[in-house]
Order: C-alpha cells, then sequence, then structure tokens
C-alpha cells in the first residue's frame, strides 16, 4: 500500500529532542508500517553518555498508537521534569522506568523513578523514590519519598493540568531550624507532620498536626 508502506530500516539523528528529552546522538532499528513501526535497540545519547534506550511500537499515522518502554540511566531532571512538571525549579539526577501509551497526541506515562543530589525551589535534596502515572494532564505519584537534610517527606496523592494539587502527607525528622516555617520568631528542635498538602505548587496549604517533643523559642 503506497499509503502505508512497509518499512525496514536503521535510523540516526543528531542534536535533537524526544518528548522534551535532549540529544546528541539517537539511533536504532525498526520494522512495520507508518501505522505500527516496531523500534528495536533504540539508544539516545547526550553529553557523550547512553541516557535513554528503549523498544516497542509507535504509529506515526492513523491513530497514532503507542506502546514504547524506556529505560533512563542518568538524566538531569531538569529534562525529565519539563515532560512531567512543565515550569518547576527541579534540579538533580534521575533513573527512571518508564511505560509511554496512548497515543503520540495524548500520551499516557507510567514508570518508577529514582532521584538524587538535588533540589527543588533551593530546597536540597537528596534523594526521592516512587511510582508516577500522568493521564490526561493528571500526575499521580503513589509511595513516594524525598529525603533532604533537613526533612523526609512520603506522599500520594494528584496533581492536575492547572497544578492544583491533593496529597496525603507525612513528613519525619522536620528541623525546624533549617526549613521555612514562616513563624514570626525563631523556633529550633525535630519535629513531624501526618496531613494534607492542597492549593497549587506555587501556593500550597499544609493541613494536619505537628508533633514535637522538645522545641526551643
Amino acid at each position: 500500500d503506497i499509503g502505508n508502506p512497509v518499512i525496514e530500516a536503521e535510523f540516526s539523528a543528531e542534536n535533537g529532542n524526544v518528548f522534551k528529552q535532549p540529544y546528541d546522538y539517537l539511533s536504532g532499528r525498526a520494522d512495520g508500517s507508518l501505522e505500527g513501526l516496531r523500534i528495536y535497540d533504540f539508544r539516545m545519547e547526550n553529553k557523550g553518555r547512553i541516557v535513554h534506550t528503549g523498544h516497542g511500537v509507535i504509529g506515526f499515522t492513523g491513530d497514532r498508537k503507542i506502546d514504547f518502554a524506556v529505560e533512563t540511566k542518568g538524566a538531569r531532571m531538569e529534562d525529565i521534569g519539563a515532560l512531567l512538571m512543565p515550569g518547576q525549579p527541579i534540579t538533580g539526577n534521575v533513573d527512571n522506568v518508564l511505560q509511554i501509551t496512548g497515543s503520540l497526541d495524548d500520551p499516557q506515562l507510567q514508570g518508577r523513578v529514582h532521584f538524587y543530589e538535588g533540589s527543588y525551589h533551593g530546597m536540597l535534596l537528596t534523594g526521592a523514590d516512587g511510582t508516577y502515572s500522568r493521564r490526561d494532564g493528571c500526575l499521580q505519584l503513589e509511595d513516594f519519598s524525598v529525603a533532604s537534610p533537613f526533612v523526609t517527606m512520603h506522599f500520594h496523592g494528584t496533581m492536575d493540568a492547572e497544578e492544583n494539587i491533593n496529597f496525603l502527607v507525612k513528613a519525619d525528622d522536620i528541623h525546624l531550624d533549617k526549613v521555612n516555617t514562616r513563624l514570626p520568631y525563631p523556633v529550633s528542635g525535630t519535629a513531624s507532620f501526618s496531613g494534607t498538602l492542597s492549593g497549587t505548587l506555587s501556593s500550597p496549604v499544609f493541613g494536619g498536626s505537628l508533633e514535637a517533643k522538645e522545641l526551643v523559642l
């Protein structure tokens, strides 16, 4: 069929991006048709390292369906964040296992991420681990843990396309003299928190209970 030719090829490209992930060099093998092209040995290199590898099926015509698995080692969180959390001031390194389904026009994401040596809104983060999915513009985090030198937090919940957030939160080892408590006077000690996180990413609202065995005011 001239409108849907059968393809068998090796491919490569230089200096571009796929799903907002930059590459210096991209390569792989493919066979099938434009309605369903099976990709093998896919890899993306950035700054001289193999960062992403993958395999699966992508449709470039018709419904443009996609079912593609990607494994990531040592990517920059700034790049991953551009896909999952556009505009958020996050830095760091990422290992990630991701399954992309849906269509090229409306990709659905599900994966598990290990984040390390980074920051968010200027707050130092030593690591984060958890499972996530993104469907119809809504990001869901499951059993997500975030560690910093000043607090360890556990999240479960969602953020919609307008960045409205709805999370259950548990925080331990909160060093009150290190985090921004917005109190009108200095306070120190170690506390724990259990409750909810709502509002928006730029203006979060905490609700719940804060407990501390000892405080110094």
